[in-house]
């Protein structure tokens, strides 16, 4: 697990090499619908064929090959601090790319709660008998969809492959993305709907943002990009030194993340910058 955030650490740290924003049109490319397409299309047939507990219990029940620290693990980095981190050294390198992750997070967050306390859907520990699954962490019994992990994961796996649209910088990301989804049915937290709704949003937010920043010079700001990186900056000092995340097992792991991020951070301060 350490092994995979430093990879996504330092991949990011070198994204100054890659272009400085995504031209608008490209964002057009059909394959870029795909994914949230099937997810919604999966989401759509478990509801209208009721499989959509069936499937928890059997994600759940398999999930067990592996041990809980795993699974924690895994579910600890697609809460929200931990995506700051994780961008933060693109964050403080890159304007656009600031820009980019701000507006992505004002997407998400409004259409994620929007559907949590819009929809107020019961997660499995509050309908489901306790001895029929397997919980790691927190008991979570309210406001299912969609998973807010789910959509950090694919919203930070579509800023980093936005870019360039390289297969070589989405699948490592998509790849880390689908275990965090994994995860939450793995500790019991929610349904597959859940995590495929998010899936969605959060991939569909992070390309929103993408065209957003890149069709808005204003929004490359100096000012913007400061306030950006104040946020996430702070995000990732909490995530170091007080964030409980619910889940003891991982907690080396974050404060690993956040460390990693904030050496990154430090390094960026004596390297070259992208301006708007």
């Amino acid at each position: 697990m350490t092994k995979c955030a430093t990879t996504a650490l330092v991949a990011l740290h070198h994204w100054r090499a890659m272009p400085d924003a995504p031209r608008p049109a490209r964002l057009a490319a059909p394959r870029l619908w795909l994914l949230p397409f099937l997810a919604l299309c999966a989401a759509a047939l478990l509801w209208l064929t009721q499989t959509n507990v069936p499937l928890f219990l059997a994600v759940n029940a398999a999930a067990r090959v592996l041990p809980d620290g795993f699974w924690a693990g895994m579910t600890a980095l697609g809460d929200t601090l931990p995506a700051f981190a994780i961008l933060l050294p693109l964050v403080a390198r890159r304007p656009d790319a600031a820009a980019a992750a701000l507006i992505t997070v004002l997407i998400a967050a409004i259409a994620s709660h929007l559907l949590k306390y819009g929809l107020a859907l019961p997660r499995p520990a509050a309908v489901l008998d306790s001895g029929l699954f397997h919980i790691v962490g927190p008991r979570l019994a309210g406001r299912a969809l969609p998973s807010g992990h789910s959509v950090a994961a694919f919203a930070v796996a579509a800023l980093v492959g936005g870019h360039t649209l390289a297969w070589r910088a989405w699948l490592p990301a998509i790849a880390l993305a689908v275990l965090i989804a994994l995860s939450r049915l793995a500790v019991g937290a929610h349904w597959p709907t859940d995590v495929l709704v998010g899936a969605a949003i959060g991939w569909l937010s992070g390309f929103a943002g993408l065209h957003l920043a890149a069709c808005c010079g204003r929004c490359r700001s100096r000012a913007l990009h400061w306030l950006t990186l104040a946020l996430f900056f702070a995000g990732t000092l909490w995530l170091l030194t007080g964030f409980d995340s619910g889940y003891a097992s991982a907690r080396w792991l974050e404060r690993a993340v956040a460390a990693g991020a904030l050496l990154l951070f430090a390094l960026s301060l004596f390297g070259p910058r992208r301006t708007p």
